[in-house]
């Protein structure tokens, strides 16, 4: 025979033992058939021969499986007694002898002079078989591997039986894409290019697979295993070699043993207690010259191909070397013949095959001839979807042997380049665009939710129903990394996000979760944490999306609160790395369904209820939402602090009649609530005295307020004004408190000394008393103010909100990409800070004067710069002046719920925003008595007030609600109502209620002349 006539030429391990297709030949003939030649006395050629048992010359093998073609087999390995055979379909068969179990066909030992069929589970498919002197082994195309027989050196990774007689799956070992089994042991390589040995290596047993250090780094892309020694190849083109060298066959120049590490792992070990050997696989260095593509391990010689051409070490007392000569050993690569295109080569016990073929890329893929797991390529993909519709039946069978698979799914979205074989805690080694755009492929077919189905089967039944042993912590470090690979790209699936439909919620999201559950806590949250915070912003938001669609929807159908609680935590952790890391805004973890589908306020007032009783069982703990302040929006926080207020005003106006015991017939005289009086033009001097001799438990009651001379009844609207009064005041220049920036009109913190400090905690006071009364007030104050009451840092962009041009010029400084700045800015660690007038100098550090701005320290400069200005001042007075109001303020606040707002939603709390929609503002408007929305009043009066220009329009909200603010929730929470009077009067706002009495007037320019009239005159309280 040719060589371009042989299909199949298997690895040996007995004396003799051939089996060849004949390809071009046969076909000819009209079917494809087997041949086989050598020792068959134990029935390994599958016929019975009398006599010696050899057969000399090719003989046909009638028993093995046939199709309409002829034979099926596709691939076929020999131990030294018996035969293991694939075919084209995927199933194994085997024949010859099994005293060891290395047929796998369950309890039977006897031999078998007949091919038989070797039992798998349903669904499994076969890729790749590997045969040892008495062990067998197959890669399946999910990447499972299973090995079976002889395992007295525990080549089957089992420690408790000498025998394996069927196929058992090395669940230490996931994506493995090629298995090689020496005489008594097994080395297996997995997609990511990790390498692990077990069995009988250099004398030692090694109970488990245990991975080879040395490759951790180092892409490996092909095995082979001779009797005791062993072959690795890289991407690169560079060849290892280790184990026994007695003949040279490791190819180092040497005839020393060159042992492995066997490194410890939590599920591996050497049997009886012996220590693991020292790493020390090592580069053929005679071949680093050459590009190797190809490399087989016979017994006790090697083999490897280079640019084309076969070089060949060990011993060679048999010819096995092809150097046309015999010879005891070989110690170093010695190029065999001049044969120069070689692609493929075999080692069997003493003999070698090469195949030779016309190709013009001898630099191909080291691996390229292994047939690999399935995996599911954007590529691939897109082109069966663009084969159309006559494709479907092929679609779903990729998917279903993709998805059926962790270690195909995670093979299908892994880096196409060096990336993939270095997983680590700082590289996921899976391209998750990959896995976002052919999801997205998946999403947008047609079919979508066809696929989607078998997706999901296939996931439940393959991946989720087989990874019970994270629950109970049996598993990996290797095995945990790859389970968090799945979990990391899952998210993409589309059906993800849809918990409602179907039995999604139970079939897909929930096992999802329990997973991810179990891997955060077998991993210490370290793999996953650094893996979350690595990830692109729209990877992390992903899988927060996906959880939060699962929290929405056991809000919805009031699921198992251990549930909720599982995916609350998970969500906690992926908000902590968020907002330390600035991942993503607060606001993709809010739940704003959460008011509408729950009684918020009720489970606050349970939480606090529970407060003295918590549990630390989590079982017995009961659950609240409070507990995950993350999930509320800023109207959801606002209503639990209006909650908490009305609580603590109830609470402290109970005890005034708690306190009212009659003490000999007398009964103390207690007020409910804190009244204060204060005249209009001396009003922040009363408000002062009123304070300075209040008690401290006054604060917490509810406020009213009495102008002096005045009748109105402070049902709300009064209060109102008294804050809006005082604050214009306090904040004025002449009381040398604060300052405001000509540019931006925010005020902050004057930084003079003023010797007395309590009217800044006079000012915090007021402001908390403000937000616990539920009012509205024109503070002026940036951002940064709420970001120093919540303990955030203040950044530049803080700085630029206060002082625009100072924080331009600072950006220009940051966004200069020269290295000049020194001569281009001229700047040092000294700045110059206006106190009244009079310019300060102050150094932002010591001797900053003499240090110059460079390119190097700018962003130090811009940090220190940011800090002088915002929160020291000159003297540390800024920083005094904001401490006393911050205590001033929390004071009075001292709730907790004040720490769930954001910055942002802590200033639209307290001064409210101007989202104005003012079509939102008619239509939630109500009416009473004979108005409605169609009455020609009614009609006039929004005729004319959309003829007010925007700051009319805000004057209009002033005298209506004593503030031209809308409060957190926007105009949709802003409801008026209105109600008829005669035609002859002007309008009247009762501030309190929100109620506007409009005259019956049809007029809409008389009705525009009399809303002027009032909008002018805000002013003052009267009794209607």
């Amino acid at each position: 025979m040719t060589s371009r006539d042989v299909l199949l030429l298997p690895r040996i391990h007995d004396d003799g033992l051939m089996f060849a297709f004949l390809g071009e030949q046969a076909a000819r003939m009209g079917k494809r058939c087997l041949y086989a030649w050598g020792l068959a006395e134990e029935g390994q050629l599958g016929m019975r021969i009398p006599g010696s048992g050899l057969i000399t010359s090719p003989q046909q093998i009638f028993g093995a499986p046939v199709d309409e073609f002829g034979v099926t087999i596709s691939s076929i390995a020999c131990g030294e007694k018996h035969t293991i055979m694939l075919t084209a379909d995927g199933k194994l068969w085997s024949v010859g002898a099994n005293e060891c179990g290395q047929l796998g066909r369950s309890g039977a030992q006897h031999g078998s002079f007949t091919i038989y069929p070797v039992e798998m589970n349903v669904g499994t498919k076969i890729i790749q078989i590997e045969a040892g002197q008495y062990h067998s082994a197959a890669v399946a195309e999910d990447g499972r591997l299973f090995v079976w027989g002889r395992n007295a050196e525990l080549q089957c990774a089992r420690r408790n039986s000498n025998v394996v007689n069927k196929p058992s799956r090395v669940t230490e070992i996931t994506e493995a894409v090629q298995v090689a089994c020496g005489a008594n042991n097994c080395v297996a390589l997995q997609q990511s290019g990790n390498v692990y040995v077990w069995g009988a290596v250099l004398g030692k047993h090694v109970s488990l697979p245990t991975i080879v250090s040395i490759f951790s780094k180092i892409p490996i892309v092909q095995i082979s295993a001779g009797d005791d020694h062993f072959g690795a190849l890289t991407s690169s083109g560079y060849l290892y070699t280790w184990g026994r060298n007695e003949y040279g066959q490791c190819g180092n120049g040497s005839q020393l043993d060159r042992p492995h590490l066997l490194r410890q792992q939590p599920h591996g070990g050497t049997h009886e207690g012996r220590p693991p050997l020292r790493a020390d696989p090592q580069l053929v260095a005679e071949l680093l010259g050459s590009h190797v593509t190809k490399v087989a391990c016979g017994r006790l010689h090697t083999v490897a191909v280079a640019s084309g051409r076969i070089y060949s070490f060990g011993l060679n007392s048999n010819g096995q070397l092809g150097t046309g000569r015999l010879s005891s050993t070989i110690i170093t690569p010695q190029l065999v013949c001049e044969l120069n295109k070689i692609t493929t080569i075999f080692a069997g016990y003493d003999q070698t095959f090469a195949i030779e073929a016309p190709i013009t890329d001898l630099m191909s893929s080291p691996s390229a001839s292994l047939e690999t797991p399935k995996f599911l390529s954007m590529s691939r993909l897109r082109q069966l979807f663009a084969d159309g519709s006559d494709n479907k039946l092929d679609i779903m069978g990729e998917l279903e042997s993709v998805f059926s698979s962790m270690a195909c799914f995670n093979g299908s979205f892994a880096y196409t380049d060096d990336r993939r074989f270095h997983c680590s805690a700082s590289n996921i080694a899976m391209n998750l665009d990959d896995a976002m755009y052919t999801f997205n492929m998946i999403a947008n077919h047609q079919d979508a939710d066809r696929f989607g189905e078998i997706i999901v089967d296939c996931l439940k039944m393959g991946v989720f129903e087989g990874n019970d042993h994270f629950i109970f912590n049996q598993c990996s470090p290797r095995e945990n990394a790859e389970v968090c690979k799945f979990l990391m790209a899952l998210p993409w699936f589309h059906e993800m996000v849809h918990p409602e439909k179907d039995d999604r919620y139970d079939s897909l999201f929930m096992p999802y979760v329990k997973l991810l559950t179990a891997v955060n806590r077998l991993t210490g949250t370290k793999l996953l944490r650094r893996w979350w915070t690595g990830l692109a912003t729209r990877h992390f938001n992903k899988i927060v999306q996906v959880l939060m669609a699962g929290v929405e929807y056991q809000v919805a159908e009031k699921k198992d609160n251990m549930d909720m609680v599982t995916v609350l935590k998970l969500l906690k952790q992926l908000y902590d790395l968020s907002q330390q890391f600035s991942k993503i805004p607060a606001d993709h973890f809010y739940l704003n369904s959460l008011m509408k589908k729950m009684d918020i306020r009720s489970d606050f007032f349970h939480w606090i209820t529970d407060g003295s009783s918590r549990e630390d069982d989590e079982l017995l703990k009961p659950f609240h939402f409070v507990d995950y302040p993350f999930l509320f929006n800023a109207e959801a926080k606002a209503a639990l602090l209006e909650a908490e207020a009305q609580f603590s005003m109830y609470r402290a106006a109970q005890e005034p009649s708690m306190a009212m015991i009659p003490f000999y017939g007398v009964t103390p005289v207690m007020n409910p609530t804190f009244n204060i009086e204060v005249r209009r033009n001396n009003i922040v001097e009363d408000t002062i005295s009123v304070f300075s001799h209040s008690n401290q438990k006054n604060f917490m009651k509810p406020l009213r307020v009495k102008f002096v001379g005045e009748e109105g009844q402070d049902e709300g609207g009064v209060r109102k004004e008294f804050f809006m009064l005082l604050f214009q005041q306090l904040l004025q220049s002449h009381y040398g408190m604060f300052i405001e920036d000509p540019d931006s009109h925010y005020v902050w913190f004057s930084g003079i000394d003023l010797g007395e400090q309590e009217n800044f905690k006079l000012v915090g006071r007021l402001c908390a008393l403000a937000v616990y009364n539920a009012i509205l007030v024109d503070f002026p104050f940036p951002l940064a103010l709420y970001k120093k009451l919540l303990g955030h840092k203040l950044t530049l962009d803080d700085l630029m909100m206060l002082h625009p041009t100072e924080g331009r010029s600072l950006q220009a400084l940051m966004d200069y990409e020269e290295t000049d700045e020194e001569d281009v800015f001229a700047l040092s660690f000294q700045i110059s800070i206006d106190v009244w007038g009079q310019a300060v100098d102050v150094e932002l550090k010591p001797g900053g004067k003499d240090i110059p701005v460079t390119h190097e320290n700018k962003a130090e400069f811009v940090r220190l710069y940011v800090e002088r200005r915002l929160e020291l001042g000159v003297n540390e007075q800024v920083k005094n002046q904001i401490g006393q109001f911050i205590s001033g303020f929390k004071s009075v606040m001292t709730s907790k719920i004040i720490d769930f707002f954001q910055p942002h939603e802590l200033m639209e709390l307290i001064v409210g925003n101007e989202n104005y929609d003012w079509e939102i503002f008619k239509k939630n408007t109500q009416y009473k008595g004979e108005y409605n929305k169609d009455h020609p009043a009614v009609k006039a009066f929004w005729d004319a007030f959309f003829e007010l220009d925007v700051d009319q329009r805000k004057k209009f909200l002033l005298f209506l609600m004593g503030s031209a603010r809308i409060p957190v929730g926007g105009m949709e929470k802003l409801a008026i109502v209105v109600q008829p009077i005669p035609d002859h009067l002007y309008p009247v706002a009762h501030t309190c209620f929100n109620l506007l009495d409009l005259p019956n007037l049809a007029d809409k320019k008389e009705m525009k002349r009399r809303l002027q009239m009032c909008i002018e005159h805000t002013e003052g309280f009267t009794l209607v």
